[in-house]
């Protein structure tokens, strides 16, 4: 995973993110001056590495030290950002486990709580560690909501966003299914991507603009009511240059994937200007999966749209013309 191997040194710091049921862990922690500055900020376990020591090393070590929990699953590195010192960078990693937090260290810390992520405080330490949890839980929303069918729909629509009937069209889709067959661990940036493709070709219909196909058959058959279709309508009205922000993004995205893009320039170009959008996006789901959840044989509909739209890709598997993506 991500750099976990590595030696840290005394600018890099981590955090693990730990869910459980849908929630994640947060402390309240008391700075003093010697410290920091005298402050009471939330924040998840963590610190920085001590020297020789690597960052799963200073992962389990933190998560020890200050919640008392010495069974720590590491599942995928969320990002990499800037410390509240400066050239400091912190790691952040999702995180899991099955023991109960303990008050380890009662001069640091006042409790430990578990908050929903749309839900932790606004003064957590750390604005760009808290998007991370807010987007990572919405992932994971949007992946349990939709099933297979959801996650098939994204990684086709990555691929026919690059797909166009020209030869550059068809090479760049090409390198596309070339770099997640190889190199599993860029997965996650993708998805995230295709998220918002997914979110902005939502927007783009009920702003009666031209969608792809497939989409309008998924709303034609969750068929809104008008007091939904309303409400998605006026969130949409809302959030209008940050669908425009976004669009741009959309068009640029296949340059993105190069392995040689820093993962904390991405990052970057997708948080932008973007935090108020995440409650939007949010909402419009909400809505929209109503129906999914209500028609059991939807599933099965939708299912098979995406995996005809898939047949390109699987082809290309059957022949043997790229890996097996084995880390997905």
């Amino acid at each position: 995973m991500h750099r976990l191997k590595e030696k840290g040194g005394n600018k890099i710091a981590t955090q693990a993110i730990i869910f459980r049921d849908g929630k994640v862990l947060c402390g309240l922690r008391n700075y003093t001056k010697d410290k920091y500055k005298v402050i009471s900020v939330w924040t998840c376990p963590g610190g920085r590495c001590d020297d020789g020591e690597t960052i799963e090393q200073a992962l389990q070590r933190e998560t020890e030290e200050e919640v008392g929990l010495n069974d720590l699953k590491i599942e995928k590195f969320l990002g990499e950002v800037s410390g509240v010192y400066k050239d400091d960078k912190v790691l952040v990693y999702r995180c899991s486990s099955n023991q109960e937090p303990r008050l380890m260290e009662p001069e640091k810390f006042t409790e430990w709580k578990w908050f929903n992520p749309e839900e932790i405080p606004e003064n957590y330490i750390n604005e760009e560690v808290k998007r991370l949890i807010k987007l990572e839980n919405m992932i994971t929303l949007a992946i349990s909501r939709m099933s297979s069918a959801y996650t098939s729909y994204l990684l086709w629509k990555w691929i026919e966003s690059a797909r166009n009937t020209n030869e550059a069209g068809v090479e760049r889709a090409d390198h596309f299914v070339s770099v997640i067959s190889k190199y599993g661990f860029v997965f996650n940036s993708i998805l995230r991507g295709c998220f918002y493709v997914f979110v902005i070709d939502l927007c783009l219909f009920f702003d009666k603009q031209d969608p792809s196909l497939n989409l309008k058959k998924i709303i034609k058959l969750l068929e809104p009511s008008e007091e939904q279709l309303k409400e998605i309508n006026e969130i949409i009205d809302s959030q209008q240059t940050n669908i425009e922000y976004l669009k741009d993004i959309r068009d640029k995205t296949v340059a993105h994937l190069d392995l040689d893009v820093d993962r904390n320039g991405l990052n970057r170009i997708i948080f932008k200007d973007t935090e108020e959008l995440f409650d939007a996006v949010q909402k419009i789901l909400n809505l929209v999966t109503k129906t999914f959840n209500r028609s059991s044989w939807l599933w099965d509909t939708v299912e098979d749209e995406a995996r005809h739209k898939m047949s390109w890709l699987i082809e290309n598997l059957e022949r043997g013309e790229i890996k097996r993506l084995e880390d997905i």
